[in-house]
């Protein structure tokens, strides 16, 4: 606790003396014979003839001198200790010639300490019931607290605390009208609710600070608390039973009712808000009868004021009555006709329309035609007979339309014809087409495709060995039928003329044998025979790295090499006979 000097003019009696000298002190309060703790006291001793020249030194027990100790005067700040006496010391030395005798002499004064901190209390109630209905006066009776060591035989006359109460809301002190703090001389207190008798939690404790002694650096006593134990009601409202929410146009009245918590007798009224969209129908007891529009703004929070006949009021917590949008359902595609229905609007007349009436068609009972061949993309729309708001829906009529959509190779957009290496992999694109759930590719003999990925707009095939003009195409699809094509056209030029040593391998991706063929003799006439007559052919396999990894030579036109043990990856393959070197891409998984 912060320590604050505190001095005052007025000179308290006079205690003991030795060898006529005495301390004494100013006074600090209206206690006499008594001090206070955390403030700076002054002391003095008086110097009678043969003291005049001593020097003073002084000293405490129970308290501490933050200053200088060897004046005639001293200031002292006693401890916050419950019980405790304070002694201040002065003592005499170096007295002077014929004065000798008075060495060693001392002067004292000892006095309590008003002290209650952390003080307890004597046994008291800790609780009252309180009816929240009733608006009666509620006493606390707490037990008087004293300080410890005043009222004795030769001590400082009995001295009470001041009570620092506390009072909860909704509740007030009856004498001075306030809640919250409340500052009285006496011990006991009575409070009486604002409006109802709510539950709360009195607390007080005992303080030497503001009134009595005015010891305004002491510690406050133990903190004691009286329970207010009443019924705390709260408000909750719902709607009737089956009550699932609200849909489009449908205006059937609804009953909500609110209730509380607990059961109280004292309600007078119930006073309801609810949204504009809402009308009034019919309200009794605790329940209220309203009829929605049949629209969103339905969904806005119903509340409910319960009032009380002892003052008191209290509001529920929100009920969002829950709307449940309309949705149409029907095909998404329409080759010739279709029919179309709105869910969540059983109460509604709905009116239908389509936003391409050159394509598509749709009478009021929900039933949408085609326009002989047309198609293209329509919006289905269903209007109601309230303000609810119109739903839709997007489909499609006919096959695809194909239109400015492009087939290309991947990273060569719009390159048409295009030309690529031969035994090579890309990947083929189509741009999506409107309509399109299938897309079906098609490449000229030769491709190979790499995996069976038809029905996408994307497709990897394997370019063909042989030189020559080639096509692939997609097909964009739907249940309808076939919208068209969009192709690119694939040239393969291995720019080494005709009549050379050509190799074929196969299967490409391989994952385990590799089967090598020459596919003509060193002449340029087809071979048919097991062997290349007196030549030999060479095979080496390097990686991407340029690593070789494999090399053998055969005589004979076809040949196996076994790839199973490598890496997955691309590899180049190349074959030299009689002179001619032929390379090809190999593609390991």
């Amino acid at each position: 606790m912060k320590r604050q000097l505190f001095v005052l003019l007025l000179t308290s009696a006079i205690h003991f003396s030795n060898y006529a000298q005495t301390v004494t002190k100013s006074s600090t309060g209206f206690v006499p014979g008594a001090s206070c703790p955390e403030i700076g006291i002054q002391y003095q001793v008086s110097r009678p003839a043969g003291f005049a020249t001593c020097q003073i030194f002084w000293t405490v027990s129970g308290g501490v001198i933050p200053g200088p100790r060897n004046n005639p005067t001293v200031i002292v700040f006693w401890n916050d200790t419950p019980g405790a006496t304070g002694t201040v010391t002065a003592n005499f030395s170096n007295c002077g010639a014929g004065n000798e005798g008075n060495n060693g002499r001392t002067a004292s004064l000892s006095e309590p300490i008003l002290s209650v901190k952390n003080q307890a209390w004597d046994a008291y109630g800790g609780f009252v019931n309180v009816d929240f209905c009733v608006r009666s006066q509620v006493l606390i009776n707490m037990p008087r607290m004293f300080v410890q060591g005043t009222g004795g035989v030769g001590q400082p006359p009995r001295v009470e605390v001041s009570y620092a109460w506390n009072v909860p809301a909704g509740w007030r002190d009856i004498v001075t009208g306030r809640t919250g703090s409340v500052n009285s001389s006496s011990n006991i207190l009575v409070i009486e609710p604002i409006g109802c008798a709510v539950p709360g939690t009195v607390r007080v404790f005992g303080t030497l600070a503001g009134a009595g002694p005015f010891c305004n650096s002491s510690a406050p006593s133990a903190t004691a608390t009286v329970s207010l134990n009443g019924a705390n009601p709260v408000a909750t409202i719902g709607p009737q039973a089956g009550f699932a929410g609200i849909t489009a146009c449908n205006n059937t009245p609804v009953t909500f009712f609110a209730s509380t918590s607990v059961a109280l007798g004292c309600i007078s009224s119930y006073s309801w808000q609810y949204p504009p969209s809402w009308q009034f129908v019919s309200q009794n007891a605790n329940g209220i009868t309203l009829r929605p529009s049949g629209v969103p703004n339905d969904s806005q929070d119903i509340r409910a004021t319960i009032n009380f006949s002892c003052g008191t009021s209290i509001v529920s917590a929100p009920y969002n009555a829950p709307y449940t949008n309309p949705i149409i359902s029907g095909p998404d595609l329409i080759c010739n006709a279709g029919t179309f229905s709105v869910q969540n609007a059983n109460a509604a007349t709905v009116s239908w329309s389509t936003s391409n009436m050159g394509i598509l068609t749709i009478n009021q009972s929900g039933v949408a035609s085609r326009i002989t061949t047309q198609r293209g993309s329509a919006r289905v729309t269903a209007t109601f007979n309230c303000p609810a708001p119109p739903v839709s829906k997007d489909i499609w009529v006919g096959t695809p339309a194909i239109t400015t959509q492009i087939a290309y190779v991947l990273g060569s957009y719009g390159v048409n014809p295009i030309t690529l290496n031969r035994m090579a992999t890309y990947n083929f694109q189509m741009e999506p087409v409107p309509g399109a759930t299938f897309y079906n590719w098609q490449a000229s003999s030769g491709f190979e495709r790499v995996i069976n990925d038809n029905g996408f707009t994307s497709a990897y095939f394997t370019t063909p060995y042989d030189d020559g003009v080639y096509s692939v195409s997609c097909a964009a699809e739907n249940a309808c039928g076939s919208g068209g094509a969009a192709g690119v056209t694939v040239v393969i030029d291995s720019g080494g003329g005709g009549g050379g040593v050509i190799l074929s391998l196969s299967p490409n991706p391989v994952s385990d044998k590799l089967h090598l063929r020459w596919k003509r003799d060193r002449t340029g006439a087809k071979s048919n025979s097991s062997s290349v007559t007196n030549e030999t052919v060479h095979y080496a396999l390097f990686d991407d790295s340029g690593t070789e990894v494999l090399r053998t030579s055969t005589q004979l036109v076809e040949h196996t090499l076994d790839v199973g043990r490598l890496k997955k990856g691309n590899y180049v393959l190349i074959g030299t006979c009689a002179g001619k070197t032929e390379k090809a891409r190999v593609l390991v998984q």
